[in-house]
């Protein structure tokens, strides 16, 4: 591609290819970008949490789409992925995924980025399982109830599926 010195449009666009893509760090795609930047014509180049800004941007707008044109309107056919040890400054991150039931029977390789899709994403200073199962709701009410929910043997994650079954929004839930 023809790089437009000095457009921020580009920089944001470079910024988010070299962290989805070539799968680096904020900071370390910040570090790439201050090597560029004679060549990129900029002279400031973004921090890691201006870079993690824009990815936060980036999962919301895709949501929106994905909410908006309807692609999970059967999430039976869906396993939920959720993980709450991401972080961001003191805040968590509440990633919520969905891939396809079917993956390992379609596919012999593991998912990659377009294969899974972000269906949410909450912050908070804490994760409790009542919180988790507040926010899941919300996403569930929104696209639909997932066959199972995928996450790790944390207690937060399952006192949140505990109350969900408990709320009536019952399915599987796997410990990976």
């Amino acid at each position: 591609f023809s790089i437009v010195k000095n457009d921020k449009t580009t920089l944001v666009f470079i910024s988010l290819q070299l962290f989805l893509n070539a799968r680096i760090s904020f900071r370390a795609v910040s570090r790439v970008l201050d090597i560029l930047k004679d060549y990129l014509g900029f002279a400031k180049t973004p921090c890691a949490q201006t870079i993690s800004n824009w990815v936060v941007r980036l999962s919301i707008t895709r949501m929106q789409t994905i909410v908006n044109q309807g692609i999970f309107q059967n999430c039976k056919e869906s396993i939920f992925i959720l993980d709450t040890s991401i972080g961001i400054g003191s805040e968590k991150i509440l990633p919520v995924l969905a891939l396809n039931k079917n993956h390992h029977i379609l596919h012999e390789s593991a998912p990659t980025l377009n294969e899974i899709k972000c269906v949410g994403v909450g912050v908070a200073t804490s994760w409790t399982g009542e919180k988790i199962a507040d926010f899941l709701i919300t996403i569930i009410d929104s696209i639909g109830m997932p066959v199972a929910f995928l996450k790790d043997g944390g207690a937060d994650l399952a006192k949140a599926t505990r109350l969900l079954t408990e709320r009536g929004y019952d399915s599987v839930s796997i410990d990976d």
